[in-house]
């Protein structure tokens, strides 16, 4: 089952690990104040208010009294065009704004979906090669406040097609001007721009290296982000077929190696509290991704292992003993590749096939989708 994804995708890369949290918020009743009773049925206070009140024998009906509310949490839509980039020393301080325009997301016109889908399994370098893809990418960033980074690294690629090193030097200190207060760069790399901007004939190496460890970042941790958001899954709904949908009713293959039909099916295990199998199987289907026996496979591997296969683990899910001890058999004996979670893997789409598969292609979610798609 694992390899034999049909669809618009041959094999999923990304992790979906987020998970919103359901926001708890209670209302609170303001309790009437009491007050201590004279025989004469005069209130005693020494509060200079209540004796002003008393004195003007002022009615009770006349006075005000403790309103009692219950706050109730409004849903908040994100409204893209009112979303604005930082320019105070800090990224995250809301209350200061620059007026930069919101980037307007791409039509879909003459867009087909498998182009759009292959994002989600591409690199940054590969989706910005590709102009639609790009804009995507530039709208999540700026709903995130990150856009700083896409155009910081825009402009060290003109820059470095640049060979007049006064060009070079002023550009770099634009750089700096325009960026430096935002930009996560180690100090090394920061120094060396800062250098290269005072010197006749700059270092090329100094734009190499920021524009290498910038584009590091949004590979590692906008990149990953950007496939599971809500602005690009919307993106991709808007392109999908009905045709493709409704092959999910006959293959569980393709609706899991779909975009959109992961996404509505985790929305749907989540109503139902069952969405740690599938979030499981996603982070296997990224772990299977690396480079096999490395380093980093060993360490997703104990990760994968601490989350949901651990004993007590928070996202802990039901498997067998003996597929649960084998698999910590290896990693104690550091003996990890590919094929480490293959058991429980196998186990767990047997479940997911079984019952929640089913209950979600009569659910209202599914039928939902269906019905708003051509």
């Amino acid at each position: 089952m694992w390899r034999s994804f049909v669809g618009e995708q041959t094999f999923v890369s990304e992790y979906f690990r987020s998970r919103s949290d359901e926001e708890q918020t209670s209302g609170s009743k303001t309790p009437p104040p009491t007050a201590s009773n004279s025989e004469d049925g005069r209130s005693h206070s020494t509060s200079d208010l209540e004796k002003r009140l008393a004195e003007s024998s002022i009615n009770d009906e006349n006075v005000l009294k403790p309103v009692a509310f219950e706050y109730k949490p409004r849903e908040r839509k994100i409204d893209l065009s009112k979303q604005h980039i930082m320019t105070s020393a800090s990224m995250f301080d809301k209350n200061a704004h620059s007026d930069r325009p919101a980037p307007e997301m791409p039509s879909t016109v003459g867009i087909e979906y498998p182009r759009a889908a292959s994002w989600s399994s591409s690199t940054v370098e590969e989706i910005l090669r590709d102009s639609i893809g790009r804009q995507v990418f530039r709208c999540f960033l700026f709903q995130s406040l990150a856009e700083e980074n896409l155009l910081f690294v825009e402009a060290i690629e003109e820059l470095e097609k640049d060979k007049d090193g006064k060009h070079i030097r002023d550009g770099i200190k634009d750089l700096l001007n325009n960026y430096g207060s935002y930009i996560n760069l180690s100090s090394k790399a920061m120094a060396m721009l800062k250098e290269a901007a005072e010197a006749e004939h700059p270092n090329p190496k100094a734009l190499e290296v920021a524009h290498k460890e910038i584009s590091k970042l949004l590979e590692n941790d906008q990149f990953p982000r950007f496939r599971r958001s809500a602005i690009y899954i919307e993106y991709l709904e808007q392109l999908l077929p009905k045709s493709y949908a409704e092959r999910w009713s006959h293959s569980f293959e393709a609706l899991l190696g779909n975009q959109v039909g992961r996404h509505h099916f985790r929305q749907y295990l989540f109503s139902v509290h069952a969405e740690e199998n599938l979030r499981f199987w996603e982070a296997v289907v990224e772990y299977r991704a690396l480079k096999d026996k490395s380093a980093a496979m060993q360490n997703m591997g104990k990760t994968i292992y601490n989350q949901y296969l651990r004993e007590g683990a928070h996202n802990e899910i039901f498997l067998p003993f003996g597929v649960r001890q084998g698999v910590e058999k290896l990693l104690k004996e550091k003996e990890v590749d590919q094929h480490l979670f293959d058991n429980a893997i196998k186990h767990v789409e047997q479940l997911l096939k079984n019952d929640p598969y089913v209950r979600f292609l009569q659910s209202k979610e599914y039928n939902d989708l269906l019905a708003k798609l051509k």
